[in-house]
């Protein structure tokens, strides 16, 4: 099943800073559970805007290996590593994506507060196969 994963901006910037490594480490175990390999992960940031904060799609990525991190590791045991021929990565420049979080069905709305979704999203969501479509064509789209 596809997931959709939250990419705090500070990390972002300091982790694409001499560009990607196509891979994403996390303290919670459903990033190995709640996926299997070739499955879409849809890794989302958020950042304050003079618009107001907004939600950007930062990578769609197809895991290739799911690998554990040694202990202490400062971003989790649990580690994806993604298809580099297959995966995109995206940034802050983009298109927000807040717009259309209405239409995901996977996830709790937060229409006039899209702040919050940065919260809700740092645990890790499984989507619906519509919702994994839909972020498939968005993801598409930016390319």
């Amino acid at each position: 099943m596809s997931i959709l994963i939250y990419w705090k901006y500070e990390n972002f910037v300091k982790d694409t800073a001499e560009g990607v490594s196509y891979n994403f480490n996390s303290r919670q175990s459903r990033l190995h559970s709640a996926t299997e390999i070739g499955e879409d992960v849809f890794v989302l940031g958020g950042m304050k805007k003079q618009s107001g904060f907004e939600i950007y799609l930062l990578a769609h990525l197809i895991i290739k290996e799911k690998l554990h991190n040694p202990p202490g590791f400062i971003y989790g045991n649990y580690r994806i590593e993604a298809d580099s021929a297959k995966s995109k990565y995206f940034s802050f420049d983009e298109e927000p994506i807040t717009p259309y979080l209405s239409k995901l069905d996977s996830i709790t709305h937060f229409d006039d507060e899209p702040y919050k979704y940065a919260q809700a999203f740092q645990t890790i969501r499984k989507l619906s196969k519509g919702d994994t479509q839909f972020l498939r064509t968005i993801a598409k789209n930016l390319a």
